[in-house]
């Protein structure tokens, strides 16, 4: 009878199951890996609900690895993460509850805003104010805006310039176009507003408004 040779259960292929050494890489790949970790979301929106386009936010997996892994994943998700709504619909917005896995991280918030008539900026303030209240510590805020035709430019440019807008503490930029014949399609507007007269840019820099410049 031939003689049975033993099995080392624990370390014949122990070679095999080697931990790969992980947080030995530099910090600027386990960043990228970090980056294909993440995940994009979008949330369809309504008559009066814009649609919003989650970047670079944190699945709940990779929180599981392990303390360290977690707490740079998150951080790493802290400097990238954007949210972005856009208005698709000719009527007024209204306040609206974002789900709870895009309020509890950073995130740069992107805004496309229609304004067909003067007092539009002021309502559509009052939403961004609450989106603003419900994300948690939000690195920026830049919004693109595009007014209707028949408004005077110069009085269009004053609007989206008032300390109204400057007093976001998170703003950073905004630039306006016009939509002169009024007759812009707002599902495709978006991508198109090469199309559209372009009236400037409102930014802050160093903690300094510039003022609109007319085009």
């Amino acid at each position: 009878m031939a003689e049975e040779k033993d099995v080392d259960l624990f370390g014949a292929n122990a070679d095999r199951h080697k931990i790969f050494p992980f947080f030995n890489l530099a910090r600027e790949l386990r960043d990228a890996i970090y980056d294909e970790c993440m995940e994009d979301r979008t949330i369809d929106g309504t008559m009066r609900r814009p649609e919003i386009l989650a970047q670079n936010i944190v699945s709940p997996t990779p929180l599981l690895v392990n303390r360290q892994f977690s707490a740079e994943y998150a951080s790493r998700a802290k400097k990238c993460g954007i949210l972005t709504f856009t208005d698709k619909s000719r009527y007024a917005i209204n306040c609206f509850q974002l789900p709870k896995v895009l309020c509890k991280w950073q995130y740069a918030l992107e805004v496309k805003i229609w304004c067909p008539w003067p007092q539009t900026p002021r309502d559509q303030r009052i939403w961004i104010d609450d989106v603003l209240s419900q994300v948690s510590s939000p690195r920026s805020l830049s919004i693109t805006a595009v007014c209707g035709g028949g408004q005077d430019v110069e009085s269009v440019s004053a609007q989206l310039n008032t300390t109204f807008w400057a007093a976001i503490p998170e703003l950073i930029s905004m630039q306006a176009y016009q939509d002169e014949d009024n007759e812009a399609d707002l599902s495709t507007m978006w991508e198109e507003l090469s199309d559209f007269k372009y009236i400037g840019t409102w930014s802050k820099n160093h903690d300094k408004a510039d003022k609109m410049q007319v085009i």
